[in-house]
């Protein structure tokens, strides 16, 4: 398993606050103000359908893409390896399995908003079989009994409720997501 899974991502307030911030700190003019300017100039106007299928924000997304990628490779990824190098297999697995616990909790709702009851009362078995028998999520006993794990995320099930994906989005240190 990797340290950072790509599926399940999920924009909250703080990802969202993250990604303004660094908005505001790659590219400071966005609040400049040109002299004598009306209130009607100064707003933007509505993108084209062209515009919005592309990336109305790939000036941004692509500062944002370089950045991550110099704290992958100065940061994370030494990180990375010293935590493979240092912490013992079992160790690293019984966080994982934690983690994939956590996981599970968020899926059940999401599939119970989706209306996938039987999912969700499967979700809700691992995490009820993890948490009892797995020491806290430390072991995954729900696998070995037939349980599997699938993952549901805000996005999934926003998408259900009829909400379309919105532009392309690279967040700080998050990688790759949409505004939905």
């Amino acid at each position: 398993r990797s340290l950072v899974q790509p599926s399940g991502k999920r924009i909250t307030a703080v990802m969202v606050a993250l990604f303004v911030a660094t908005a505001l700190a790659v590219h400071p003019a966005v609040n400049a103000q040109p002299t004598g300017a009306s209130s009607d100039q100064l707003l933007p106007t509505a993108p084209s359908a062209a515009l919005l299928a592309s990336d109305p924000f790939e000036s941004l997304n692509r500062r944002i893409f370089d950045f991550n990628e110099r704290v992958d490779s100065a940061v994370i990824r030494p990180l990375a390896e010293a935590y493979l190098e240092t912490i013992p297999a079992p160790i690293r697995e019984g966080l994982s399995n934690f983690l994939t616990n956590l996981d599970d909790a968020v899926s059940t709702i999401n599939h119970a908003l989706q209306g996938k009851p039987v999912k969700a009362a499967s979700s809700l078995a691992r995490v009820f079989l993890n948490t009892t028998i797995g020491i806290a999520g430390l072991r995954d006993p729900a696998t070995e009994m037939g349980f599997a794990h699938e993952t549901e995320d805000l996005g999934q099930t926003l998408a259900v409720w009829g909400l379309p994906s919105g532009p392309y989005l690279v967040l700080p240190l998050l990688g790759p997501s949409c505004l939905s």
